[in-house]
C-alpha cells in the first residue's frame, strides 16, 4: 500500500465577471474548493511527517544488513517509498504555483475574504516542509547501503553452502549417502515416497518368520506356493484338523455307512436309480405277516394305469389288478367254512360300467340288476351267462 495517498484535487470552477448570473454560484464554489484543497495539503503534510518518521526507522535498520539479509530486502522497499516521497514533494512544490493563482483572485471580492482564514492551515505546510527537509538527511543514510551491499555478497557466498543443506520443512529430494551426528526426527508419512519413522517401522512384521497378532486378513488374491487364493477360500470355517474331519467321511465308492442313515423318500411314481428309503418302498406288517398294497375306491383308481398294477378296492372288497387295458378281479377263487373251497360269490347289482374283456366270457350268478345308465358290454364273439 502507498505511504502517500493524499493528492491535490485540481481547481475547476474559474469565477468571471463576464458572467454576471453565475459568479457569485461559481465563486462559491472556488472557495469550496479552495477548502477543500487547503484540507488535502494539510494531509499530505501529514503523511510526509510520517514518511520521514519511517525513513529515520528504516535507517537504523539499514546498519544491519550485514547480519540481517531481510533488512537489506526492507531497505530496498523503503528506497522505492523514498522515490515516492520525492514525487509527492513535486506535488507539494506545485502549492506554490496554485497559491499564486489564489493570490491573483480579486481581493475586493468579501467571500474570498475568508480564504485569510484558511491560508493559516496553509502555513503549516511549512512546518510540514521542514519534516521533509529531514528526508533529504535520511536519503544519505541510504547512501550507506551501497557499503552494507559489499557485506551482502560475503553473504551471498556463504549461501551456497547453505544450499547443500537439508531444508526443515517442505519437499526435499536427497541423492546420494548422508551420515546424520543423531538420529533425525522424521514425522509420520501419509504417501508411499515420504520416509517413514521408528514408530511406524515396529507396527510391521517381519518378512522372514513373521508373528501376527490379531485377526489377520489376506487379499482375495493371496496365494501360498501351488495353493491358489481360491483353494485358500475353502479353509473358511475350519475349526479342527482337516484330515481329522475327512476320516469321519465316507467313500463315494462302496460307503460302509454306520448308525442310522438317512435319505429322501423318492415321489410313488419313481423308478430310478435312486435310493429309496424305507417310507418309498412297500411295507409289510412283520417279517411273517403281508405286504401292504395301496387301497381306495373304485373312483380312486389311477387315471393312467399300466398293465400289472394291483390295489385293494374298498368298494368291491377285492383285490383287483390292471390286466390287458382293464381293471378286473384278481384270485381269490372258490372260498368255503374251514378249508372248503366250494363257493364262488359275486354281487348281484352292476353299479358301475364294465365291458367284457374281448375274447373272453364272464359268468354271473343270481338275480342280476343293472342300474339306471350303467352300460355292460358284450364283446362280438365273447358270452356273459347268469346262472340262476
Amino acid at each position: 500500500m502507498p505511504l502517500i495517498t493524499t493528492t491535490i484535487t485540481p481547481f475547476t470552477k474559474t469565477p468571471s465577471r463576464q458572467n454576471p448570473s453565475t459568479f457569485s454560484a461559481d465563486m462559491d464554489d472556488r472557495l469550496s474548493e479552495e477548502n477543500s484543497r487547503i484540507t488535502q495539503m494539510n494531509n499530505l503534510g501529514e503523511e510526509m511527517n510520517d514518511v520521514a518518521d519511517l525513513i529515520n526507522a528504516q535507517s537504523t535498520s539499514i546498519n544491519t544488513v550485514s547480519t540481517n539479509i531481510a533488512a537489506v530486502n526492507t531497505v530496498s522497499t523503503n528506497i522505492a517509498k523514498v522515490s515516492t516521497v520525492s514525487t509527492n514533494i513535486a506535488k507539494v512544490q506545485n502549492l506554490d504555483t496554485n497559491m499564486t493563482k489564489i493570490a491573483n483572485l480579486d481581493t475586493n471580492m468579501t467571500k474570498i475574504a475568508n480564504v485569510d482564514n484558511n491560508m493559516t492551515k496553509v502555513q503549516n505546510l511549512d512546518t510540514n516542509m521542514t519534516a521533509i527537509t529531514t528526508v533529504s538527511t535520511n536519503v544519505t543514510s541510504v547512501n550507506t547501503v551501497s557499503t552494507n551491499i559489499a557485506n551482502v555478497n560475503i553473504v551471498a557466498n556463504n549461501i551456497g553452502s547453505i544450499t547443500t543443506k537439508v531444508s526443515l520443512t517442505g519437499d526435499e529430494t536427497i541423492a546420494g549417502v548422508k551420515t546424520f551426528s543423531s538420529s533425525p526426527i522424521v514425522p509420520t508419512s501419509t504417501t508411499s515416497t515420504q520416509a517413514v519413522n521408528k514408530g511406524q517401522l515396529d507396527l510391521k512384521s517381519n518378512i522372514a518368520s513373521p508373528t501376527f497378532t490379531g485377526t489377520v486378513v489376506l487379499p482375495s488374491t493371496t496365494s501360498i506356493g501351488n495353493v491358489s487364493n481360491t483353494e485358500i477360500g475353502y479353509l473358511d470355517g475350519v475349526t479342527s484338523a482337516i484330515q481329522t474331519q475327512i476320516g469321519t467321511k465316507a467313500p463315494l465308492a462302496s460307503p460302509a455307512l454306520t448308525g442310522t442313515p438317512t435319505t429322501p423318500t423318492a415321489s410313488v411314481t419313481t423308478s430310478t436309480t435312486q435310493i429309496a428309503s424305507t417310507a418309498f418302498a412297500t411295507p409289510r406288517t412283520a417279517t411273517t405277516g403281508a405286504s401292504v398294497i395301496p387301497a381306495g375306491t373304485t373312483a380312486q383308481r389311477p387315471a393312467s394305469p399300466s398293465n400289472g398294477y394291483l390295489r385293494y378296492n374298498t368298494e368291491l372288497l377285492s383285490m383287483e389288478g390292471y390286466i390287458n387295458g382293464a381293471w378286473g378281479s384278481v384270485g381269490g377263487g372258490a372260498t368255503g367254512g374251514g378249508t372248503n373251497k366250494v363257493f364262488f360269490e359275486n354281487d348281484l347289482i352292476v353299479s358301475s360300467n364294465y365291458t367284457i374283456t374281448s375274447g373272453k366270457s364272464a359268468v354271473s350268478a343270481g338275480d342280476i340288476t343293472i342300474n339306471s345308465g350303467i352300460t355292460v358290454t358284450v364283446p362280438s364273439g365273447s358270452r356273459w351267462s347268469i346262472v340262476w
